[in-house]
C-alpha cells in the first residue's frame, strides 16, 4: 500500500523514517487526528469511552451527543430506562440525588412498598424501623400517613396515654379535652361526662344534670324516685311504697309510712295501731280527761269545781261549796251533758242517778270511784251538785266531764 500516493510504499516510507506509532503498518500521515494535534487517535491519550478509535472529545466535536457537557459521549453514559436521555439528563424524579432517577433505582431493585413510585429510602420512617410510615401496620387513626405512636412522639396529644391521639377520641362538648380526660362528673363510668350523655339524650327528668341511670329508682320502673308521682309523705325523695319496701314500718300496712302518720303519745307506735277499746279512733293512751263548767249564773252559782281530773280507773274529787253544816250531793248523767240550764231550783232535763256515780256526803269534798272501763274512755257525762240545808235543796252549777285514760 502507499497510502499517501507519494510513490513509496507505505513500508519504505516507515522505514524511512514516517512515523508509526501505533504499529499498524500505515504511516500515521494516513490515519486520522481529529484533533489535528500531529498525534493520530488511534495513539491520542485522550479517553475513548466506546473504543472507536476516536477519543471522546473528537466524537462530541463530531456530533455525538453530551447533554451534561462532561466530556463523555451519551452512549457511553447510563440510560437506566432506555429512553434515549441519560439518567443524569434526566427530568424524571431522583428522590436521593444519587444520579439515578427514582423509576430506575425501583427498577433496580429499591423498595417502594406503597408502589407510589418513590423509592422507600426517601419516604418518611418516624420509628425508623425500616418500614415507612405509609406502609406501617401500626394504627393511623387520623389517615394522615403517619402512625399514631408517632404522632404522639412528634407531639400530638394523648392526654390519657392510651396510645391514641386525641384527636380521634371523642369531645363530646368540643372543649378541646376528649371525654376520657374531662373532670366534668361521668356518674356511670361510661366514658362520657354526664353533660354529654344528656346532651346526646340520656334522660335527666328532673333536670339536675345527672342521668336518670345513676339516680334511685327504688321499684325499677324506669320512673326515678325524685320523678315519681307515687306519694311521698315525708319528702325525702323516696315513694312510700319503696320506703316500705326498704324497712320502714307501716304497722297498718295502709301503704303510708307510720313516720308518716299520726302518733299521739310519741311512743313510736301510731295511733292507728294502739289499742283502742272504744273505737273511738282515739287511742286508750290518749284519751284526754277534761271538764268544763256549765249553768254557772243566776240562781245556780258557781259552787262546784273539779280538784282532779276524771281519769278511768281513778278517783274523781270535786268539791262543793257549803253553808256550815250543810250537806251536799252530787249526781251524774250517764245520758252526756244536760240539755238547758238549770234555773230557780228546778232541773231542766234528764237526770239519771245511779249508785257509783251519786255521792252525799256531809260536808262539800267529793270522791266518785270512776271504773276502769274503756267503754267509759272519752265519754262526756253531765254532773251536777245540790247542797242540802235547812230542809232546802239548792241547785249548783253542772259540771261536763270527759273522761280519759290521764
Amino acid at each position: 500500500p502507499d497510502c499517501d500516493a507519494n510513490g513509496v510504499p507505505d513500508n519504505c516510507d516507515i522505514a524511512g523514517g514516517s512515523l508509526d506509532c501505533n504499529a499498524n503498518g500505515i504511516p500515521d500521515v494516513c490515519e486520522p487526528d481529529c484533533d489535528g494535534d500531529g498525534v493520530i487517535d488511534a495513539c491520542e491519550g485522550e479517553p475513548d469511552c466506546d473504543a472507536n478509535g476516536v477519543p471522546d472529545n473528537c466524537d462530541i466535536a463530531g456530533g455525538s451527543l453530551d447533554c451534561n457537557a462532561n466530556g463523555i459521549p451519551e452512549v457511553c453514559e447510563p440510560d437506566c430506562d432506555g429512553d434515549g436521555v441519560i439518567d443524569d439528563c434526566e427530568t424524571d424524579p431522583d428522590c436521593d440525588a444519587n444520579g439515578v432517577p427514582d423509576n430506575c433505582d425501583i427498577a433496580g431493585g429499591a423498595l417502594d412498598c406503597n408502589a407510589n413510585g418513590i423509592p422507600d429510602v426517601c419516604e418518611p420512617d418516624c420509628d425508623g424501623d425500616g418500614v415507612i410510615d405509609a406502609c406501617e401496620t401500626e394504627p393511623d387513626c387520623d389517615a394522615n400517613g403517619v402512625p399514631d405512636n408517632c404522632d404522639i412522639a412528634g407531639g400530638a396529644l394523648d392526654c390519657n396515654a392510651n396510645g391514641i391521639p386525641d384527636v380521634c377520641e371523642p369531645d363530646c362538648d368540643g372543649d378541646g379535652v376528649i371525654d376520657a380526660c374531662e373532670t366534668e362528673p361521668d356518674c356511670d363510668a361510661n366514658g362520657v361526662p354526664d353533660n354529654c350523655d344528656i346532651a346526646g339524650g340520656a334522660l335527666d327528668c328532673n333536670a339536675n344534670g345527672i342521668p336518670d341511670v345513676c339516680e334511685p329508682d327504688c321499684d325499677g320502673d324506669g320512673v326515678i324516685d325524685a320523678c315519681e308521682t307515687e306519694p311521698d309523705c315525708d319528702a325525702n325523695g323516696v315513694p312510700d311504697n319503696c320506703d316500705i319496701a326498704g324497712g320502714a314500718l307501716d304497722c297498718n300496712v295502709n301503704g303510708i309510712p307510720d313516720v308518716c302518720e299520726p302518733d299521739c303519745d310519741g311512743d313510736g307506735v301510731i295511733d292507728a295501731c294502739e289499742v283502742d277499746c272504744n273505737a273511738n279512733g282515739i287511742p286508750d293512751d290518749c284519751e284526754a280527761s277534761a271538764v268544763l263548767v256549765r249553768n254557772g249564773s243566776g240562781l245556780n252559782p258557781v259552787g262546784f269545781t273539779p280538784v282532779a281530773p276524771p281519769v278511768s280507773g281513778g278517783v274523781w274529787e270535786s268539791h262543793v261549796e257549803l253553808a256550815g253544816g250543810a250537806a251536799s250531793v252530787v249526781v251524774i248523767s250517764l245520758g252526756g251533758p244536760l240539755p238547758g240550764v238549770i234555773l230557780n231550783g228546778a232541773l231542766v232535763g234528764e237526770l239519771l242517778v245511779l249508785g257509783p256515780f251519786l255521792t252525799d256526803v256531809a260536808g262539800g269534798d267529793h270522791a266518785i270511784a270512776i271504773p276502769a272501763d274503756c267503754e267509759l274512755l272519752g265519754r262526756t257525762f253531765a254532773t251536777q251538785a245540790a247542797v242540802f240545808q235547812g230542809g232546802q235543796l239548792t241547785l249548783q252549777n253542772a259540771l261536763d266531764i270527759t273522761i280519759g285514760s290521764f
